[in-house]
């Protein structure tokens, strides 16, 4: 193909792109428009066809012709710029919108260090407004005293654009908080630094979480070696009692005799709570199946007012009798009880303190509560209390588990469980599942 074939595409193909131009088609229309209307125009005023006559015929037609035009132009300008500065508007609300919701901080910074844009994610992790925080250097944010604002722009200078970074950074309160960063820097053609940003995520929640699902795992762990050690125990238990009662019988002696019922008594009593252990520990799917409360409720202080935890709590259980079963599994109902009762000894501390446990029936329900002696629950707290690692327990003292699997279990047996502050002062804690059918 040669060098002409090859221009006459190229001009065929910019031809066509014009015909596609709706403002290309519109300047057609009203040029065409204007000689026409021009050239009528004209030879109705001008009778003769003399030089002079048709010179003012052109210059006059190419004069309305070009104010015409840039009318025309002078309007379309003003429509597009409205409809593009409208699309723009709406393009900064979008990604402003998108900035401002997003949940990790967004922190801009001018050359100086000093804090210039602050979205909401931002003030939620650190708990300062855009205002409070405005003009600020970003040593505000780094936890230390005066050496902070030398080294802290030092370290934030040498981090690379777009890789992430770990830092200890304070919220409003003082509070120290892990956040992991990554920074972009904003040069102008000669490289000198215009402003900074910073993207931040708050890891600290989720290291605690980590840490307490590490924690529950290390805690499923323990039950299935206490499960086994309980078997290993339980054998030599069983050979013991033996031993003891062959010898029961065969004395004599007053005084051995009631030794040897007081080491059959606590064989006994070993031996029910490996049992229990064992019953509670074995992991099995849920059976739920016609359970008496009241008997699950007894297992469950039987088990933990063994615990050390519980050593100086004295457990009043005022069990109503000829209660309705209920529709559950007994290792679940059990669990929750168990789970109950260790936060209600937790809250009455080494003092010596009582825990009050009642069932009734009422209004087709079965009423379980737990009343500890305690310094209660804040209101503030009382809806976050069920939520799964919420705990207000020291670290290494509490997974924040325990009552959040509770509400799951009674909330899976159509019943509900919440909180209250007792007449005490204390807390209360209130589960009402629905009884059984035809009992």
């Amino acid at each position: 193909m040669g060098k002409d074939s090859l221009g006459t595409y190229r001009i065929l193909g910019i031809w066509n792109k014009l015909l596609y131009n709706k403002v290309f088609i519109h300047l057609l229309l009203i040029v065409g428009f204007t000689l026409i209307v021009w050239e009528i125009f004209g030879l109705r005023i001008y009778e003769t066809n003399s030089g002079m006559h048709l010179r003012y015929l052109y210059i006059s037609r190419g004069i309305f012709g070009g104010i015409m035009v840039a009318a025309y132009a002078m309007w379309n300008i003003f429509v597009y710029k409205s409809v593009y500065e409208k699309k723009l508007a709406r393009t900064e609300e979008y990604y402003q919108t998108l900035i401002d919701n997003s949940g990790f901080a967004i922190v801009s910074m001018d050359a100086d260090w000093n804090i210039t844009f602050w979205n909401i994610g931002a003030s939620r992790i650190f708990g300062w407004d855009e205002k409070e925080i405005s003009g600020r250097h970003v040593t505000t944010l780094f936890p230390g005293d005066r050496q902070v604002s030398e080294t802290v722009p030092l370290f934030l200078e040498n981090c690379e654009d777009s890789r992430y970074y770990e830092a200890l950074y304070r919220n409003r309160d003082g509070r120290q908080i892990k956040v992991e960063f990554s920074q972009y820097t904003f040069r102008n053609e000669k490289g000198g630094v215009i402003s900074r940003s910073q993207i931040i995520r708050d890891v600290t929640e989720h290291e605690i979480r980590e840490s307490q699902m590490r924690q529950s795992e290390k805690l499923a762990t323990i039950g299935h070696l206490a499960a086994g050690l309980a078997h290993e125990i339980g054998n030599p238990l069983t050979s013991i009692s033996s031993l003891a009662q062959l010898a029961r019988r065969r004395s004599s002696d007053e005084a051995l005799s009631a030794s040897l019922d007081k080491i059959i008594e606590n064989i006994k009593r070993i031996s029910k709570i490996v049992r229990e252990m064992v019953d509670f520990s074995r992991p099995s799917k849920a059976r739920v199946q016609i359970t008496d409360l009241n008997q699950v409720v007894r297992s469950a202080v039987g088990i933990f007012q063994f615990d050390t935890r519980a050593k100086n709590t004295q457990f009043h259980m005022d069990l109503e009798d000829d209660l309705p079963d209920v529709p559950a599994d007994p290792d679940q109902l059990h669990q929750v009880v168990l789970n109950i009762l260790i936060n209600a000894a937790d809250a009455n501390g080494d003092s010596g303190r009582n825990v009050y446990i009642r069932s009734s029936l009422s209004d087709g329900n079965i009423t379980l509560s737990v009343r500890d002696e305690g310094s209660g629950v804040p209101d503030e707290i009382k809806e976050s209390i069920f939520e799964p690692f919420f705990t207000t327990k020291e670290v290494g003292k509490g997974t924040g588990l325990g009552l959040s699997v509770s509400h799951g279990i009674i909330r899976n047996l159509n019943g509900y469980i919440y909180v209250r502050d007792a007449d005490n002062g204390g807390a209360e804690f209130v589960i009402k599942i629905p009884k059984a059918r035809n009992t």
